[in-house]
């Protein structure tokens, strides 16, 4: 009992005009003084004592603490052995009892009756092996505590012990050695605490820990680092080495996006608030660096740490992986999609996407104008007969060429379909400017193109339609920009026919 002072203080009769057992209140203290001068101590245990030494508390001279017995005004009832009883029986949590130096249980407390379910009249007389395993009497564990409390003063340690059911639990306990004042033996003083879900719960804890760590280091491809709100790591997993290249011994206290941002910019983690308002996590996607310099595409998530109990914020958990390779992978998968390997040219789709730009700008802008062609190569089949068809593909990509030289950089070139290629120009100020380009680009074409020692050259027939907020969709106005072309061929081609 010398870990609690323990100390049972009532209030002055004088100033309450009450008393009593019934109204005394137990104060469990770290140092043992009253409360103020109407107080008295009517216990005071071996570990209060020791602490008032320690304090130069003198119990006799402080008016606040016991007088003297010869004193007559403030003199208190003599109940020391009642309160002493009450007083550790109010102890429901540890079991306090006393074992004889032979080994026999001599008191039973209140708290040894709740863990180990015996009664006193079941237990008092009865030998303390009781309360151990059948094992640990044979290897005479009892014994061997009791011994060793008595050569070093004191034994605290966590060891099973078993209640009256025969359930086990884990007790944490000290073994302290009674005399009297000769320094005879009297027997020893015990408490134990049933600490069994505390235990388990710190065992499970562990568990989830290492468990938690075996995960994490588990994913060498993915960086999860933990940090400071202001950035600083705090945690580094080896999914972080792999990726970054630094250890976590050069990273822990390092603030990351000084430390691997681009070009050694800080770009500190998004405010608290802004996590806060998207959910506590944000998607994060940049460039960020490696120890040997070289940079690379990140992509992951930022993760607010749970918060204290107060409701601050700890940090944050960074989960984040190199996407180089995979955003590699979709820049040429969308250019695929949107580009015609053949030209080089935007396809029929990016170009539809370009008019209905165009269109919802003329609708928002009456004043602006664009006008759409579609020019198709005459009688290009020939072409394909009589030189080939490596040598057509080559004269498509050198007509390509041509049209895209033959335009404005912000005019769109596409190729729709087979020799057919699609024209953007925007903002144009009549009809005549478009007239003129689908002359101009005509006229190119016409000119004779060498190709694998042969002089290559075609005509176009050009349709034209303007734009024009009436229409709704892109694709109507290319299909009367075709529908426009269709009747330049069927006049004989090499021509140009407004819809």
């Amino acid at each position: 009992m010398r870990e609690y002072l323990l100390n049972l203080i009532a209030p002055d009769e004088a100033s309450n005009g009450r008393g009593g057992l019934g109204l005394w209140r137990l104060v469990l203290r770290k140092q043992c003084y009253t409360d103020g001068p109407g107080d008295h101590v009517h216990t005071w245990n071996c570990g209060a004592q020791s602490a008032a030494a320690k304090k130069a508390v003198n119990l006799r001279r402080r008016d606040t603490m016991i007088p003297d017995s010869r004193s007559s005004t403030n003199a208190v009832p003599d109940a020391e052995p009642a309160v002493y009883r009450l007083l550790v029986d109010s102890l429901i949590d540890h079991a306090v009892f006393a074992v004889s130096p032979a080994g026999y249980v001599m008191s039973w407390d209140a708290g040894a009756q709740t863990i180990f379910s015996y009664s006193r009249g079941e237990i008092i007389g009865q030998s303390a092996d009781i309360i151990f395993t059948r094992e640990d009497v044979e290897a005479g564990i009892p014994q061997f505590e009791r011994s060793s409390a008595l050569a070093i003063g004191r034994v605290s340690r966590d060891y099973r012990h078993v209640r009256k059911d025969g359930s086990a639990f884990l007790g944490s306990k000290s073994i302290t050695p009674m005399h009297d004042e000769s320094g005879a033996l009297l027997g020893f003083a015990y408490s134990v605490r049933d600490v069994t879900a505390a235990r388990t719960a710190l065992d499970r804890l562990t568990d989830s820990e290492q468990n938690l760590r075996s995960v994490l280091e588990s994913v060498p491809d993915y960086a999860i680092v933990s940090m400071t709100t202001d950035g600083r790591v705090t945690g580094w997993n080896a999914g972080a080495q792999n990726v970054f290249g630094y250890c976590a011994a050069e990273m822990m206290g390092v603030d990351f996006f000084e430390r691997c941002g681009e070009n050694g910019v800080p770009k500190s983690v998004p405010a608290a608030k802004s996590l806060a308002d998207a959910g506590g996590s944000a998607d994060i996607g940049r460039i960020l660096v490696r120890k040997d310099g070289t940079h690379f595409i990140a992509s992951g998530k930022l993760r607010e740490m749970r918060r204290d109990p107060g409701g601050e914020l700890r940090g944050f958990v960074n989960v984040l992986h190199d996407v180089t390779e995979c955003a590699t992978t979709n820049q040429v998968l969308r250019r695929r999609v949107s580009f015609d390997e053949q030209t080089r040219l935007p396809n029929r789709r990016a170009f539809c996407e370009h008019v209905g730009r165009a269109l919802a700008s003329c609708k928002r802008h009456r004043a602006e104008s664009f006008a759409v062609l579609f020019a198709g190569i005459d009688h290009f089949t020939s072409v394909n007969d009589e030189f080939g068809h490596r040598a057509a593909d080559r004269f498509l990509a050198a007509t390509a060429r041509r049209l895209e030289h033959g335009f404005r950089g912000e005019d769109i070139v596409a190729r729709i379909g087979g020799a057919e290629f699609g024209i953007l120009i925007d903002r144009i100020v009549s009809v005549a400017d478009a007239n003129a380009a689908a002359a101009r680009i005509a006229f190119e074409v016409r000119q004779a193109v060498v190709i694998e020692d042969a002089a290559v050259s075609a005509t176009l027939s050009v349709g034209i339609c303007l734009g024009n907020p009436q229409y709704d969709r892109a694709e109507d106005l290319l299909r009367d920009a075709e529908a426009a072309m269709s009747a330049a061929k069927m006049a004989g081609g090499a021509r140009t026919v407004l819809f």
